[in-house]
């Protein structure tokens, strides 16, 4: 009975050879293992920098108001953070600005950035507020929350970066709200916003 067991079990190893190594004369053939690299990462965002003016974009605004606009127009706009062109919520009483924009978020994107500089007049930091939402199907998601005063001015573009590994594979609505009461001015400028994968965020 030993000697079966030996036997099939040499016959086993030589089979298991035969398939692994393929010999020509005297040149051994060994097997390769294929590595595919996945797909490069590809941002969802379209026109994040605004610097196509609407494309990728719907705005809206309660008073009427242009969000999305050229910085140059406008004197009491800041310098973009990039480019010409910026999103400007805000900036008038009783006003509620939007901006939005829908995208499947990719299986390994990781964060949200944008860049914002924020500039009010309200010297309490309770009235004048941004938030920003990502909506999946009906529920809408708050994953971020500003309030506008005077104490919290940035008088510079800051970046803000929101963690969001937890829609990957969602499709989802990116959307910015200001909402300004009907006394003192506040205001939130925005640019460059984008969807960045692990390997962006570990550079």
């Amino acid at each position: 009975m030993k000697k079966v067991f030996v036997f099939v079990a040499l016959l086993l190893a030589a089979l298991s050879s035969a398939a692994l190594f393929a010999q020509d004369g005297n040149n051994v053939y060994l097997p390769v293992a294929m590595h595919i690299p996945p797909p490069p990462f590809s941002d969802p965002i379209a026109n994040g920098d605004f610097e196509a003016g609407l494309q990728g974009w719907s705005e809206s605004s309660s008073n009427g108001n242009d969000i999305i606009l050229l910085a140059a127009d406008y004197a009491s706009s800041p310098t973009p953070h990039s480019g010409a062109w910026l999103a400007w919520l805000g900036g008038d009483l009783n006003e509620v600005s939007v901006i939005e924009q829908s995208f499947q978020v990719p299986l390994t994107a990781t964060r949200l950035e944008f860049y914002n500089w924020l500039g009010s007049q309200e010297p309490q930091c309770s009235f004048d507020t941004m938030r920003v939402e990502l909506q999946v199907g009906s529920s809408s998601d708050e994953i971020h929350f500003q309030e506008l005063c005077d104490p919290l001015d940035t008088h510079s573009w800051q970046k803000v970066s929101i963690a969001i590994n937890s829609y990957a594979g969602e499709d989802v609505t990116l959307r910015f709200i200001v909402e300004t009461d009907g006394s003192l001015n506040s205001n939130v400028f925005i640019d460059d916003v984008a969807i960045v994968d692990t390997a962006a965020v570990n550079q």
